[in-house]
């Protein structure tokens, strides 16, 4: 921060850097790589911001730092390799960035894009639980149909089950939701969903 506000940029992004490199804790690291990120952002360097923003990603989904660096990713025009797309839609879905996360996961899931993620059922969970939160209730059903029935486990059907009831509700196709209700009280009478 005395970098910064002396108005030395790289100092304080080099001082970011190290002070990840070191960082034990998850959450501190994440948020000392983006911090480092967006300094290089900042000062034209979109070479170090990628390879510091993705470093942000490297200590998983749930921390704040990682999702924000996520998001900067996401409006960066930077080639993806490998499995960055996927890294990044799910790191965006966690952040609850529904739409850019339905945009860069859906393929995986819907038209068997290459390479196949072993947790494709959580993804289609978590995109259907996307569509649902943008208002795209007539095509949840579609996407969580797959996770109901009695081969899926009650961690995926049970949730699946609720987001398509939610949406049917919100179709006004209350009966049909009452069925698939009346389904998850079966699945798991002791579920919070």
């Amino acid at each position: 921060d005395a970098y910064e506000e002396a108005g030395d940029s790289p100092a304080a992004r080099e001082t970011a850097r190290a002070h990840a490199l070191v960082e034990r804790n998850p959450e501190r690291a994440s948020t000392a790589w983006l911090r480092a990120g967006t300094l290089a952002l900042e000062a034209g360097d979109s070479v170090s911001a990628r390879e510091d923003l993705w470093a942000a990603l490297e200590y998983g989904t749930t921390h704040d730092g990682a999702q924000k660096a996520a998001l900067l990713i996401d409006r960066n025009p930077w080639p993806l390799e490998g499995t960055d797309e996927l890294r990044l839609g799910r790191t965006l879905l966690a952040s609850h960035s529904w739409d850019r996360s339905h945009m860069r996961l859906a393929p995986y899931v819907t038209e068997n894009r290459t390479p196949i993620p072993a947790d494709r059922d959580e993804l289609r969970l978590g995109l259907g639980r996307a569509l649902f939160e943008l208002h795209r209730f007539s095509e949840v059903d579609a996407m969580l149909s797959p996770l109901i029935g009695d081969e899926t486990s009650p961690q995926l059907s049970t949730p699946a089950l609720y987001w398509t009831g939610r949406a049917m509700l919100e179709r006004g196709a209350v009966s049909e939701a009452e069925s698939i209700l009346r389904q998850l009280a079966e699945v798991d009478s002791n579920s919070p969903w």
